[in-house]
């Protein structure tokens, strides 16, 4: 009936015609111009927001020992960066009244003190380092030491490290001063890990 000639994809009904081999050649060429103008460090952080890890080479990242990473930052940070979290801690005294555009968790923490609701706060620290492992989290207070220092020693912690090891582990890979009262000090010595 179709007088011998075989049936393209066209003399079909829905369906679409196959590339030819001249546009694929002109999609290669193109693909092969863009990959030039693309640097290596810019591919990394493209994976590394795809899987939902920081560029290790940024400021303020802490990478614990199973393989968690958790950026610690001030509030003022976020004013002017665009690179936002998926999940942010903010421990401060007040809800912020900006907050920044990511999933905020906050906790009552006064600046220089302790959280006002520890075991609040252990939940929260305990859902950090969860959530750390599968997307981009930050830590933050107002000034990104103290309070922010002392959450993350915690984490260590939570992560299986010891207290006196998790404030110098602290101290060497985010900030020399982290968990800067003795009271501050106190609560991480006394943080036990989850049984």
């Amino acid at each position: 009936p179709d007088g011998g000639r075989t049936p393209r994809y066209h003399d079909r009904p829905g369906r679409l015609h196959p590339p030819r081999p001249a546009l694929l050649t002109q999609l290669a060429v193109l693909a092969v111009i863009r990959i030039r103008h693309i640097t290596i460090k810019s591919i990394m952080n493209k994976i590394n927001a795809f899987i939902g890890q920081w560029n290790t080479h940024e400021s303020g990242i802490v990478t614990f020992p199973s393989g968690a990473q958790i950026r610690g930052r001030p509030l003022r940070y976020y004013k002017t960066s665009r690179d936002s979290p998926d999940h942010i801690l903010i421990l401060s005294s007040f809800y912020p009244h900006h907050p920044p555009e990511a999933e905020v968790r906050w906790i009552k923490w006064p600046d220089f003190f302790l959280p006002v609701n520890e075991l609040e706060a252990r939940r929260a620290l305990e859902l950090t380092l969860e959530r750390a492992a599968y997307s981009r989290v930050d830590i933050a207070c107002r000034g990104g030491v103290g309070r922010t220092g002392t959450a993350l020693a915690c984490i260590a912690i939570l992560d299986g490290m010891d207290p006196v090891s998790a404030l110098k582990f602290i101290r060497d890979t985010y900030h020399p001063r982290a968990a800067e009262t003795p009271w501050q000090r106190r609560y991480i010595s006394n943080f036990a890990p989850t049984p």
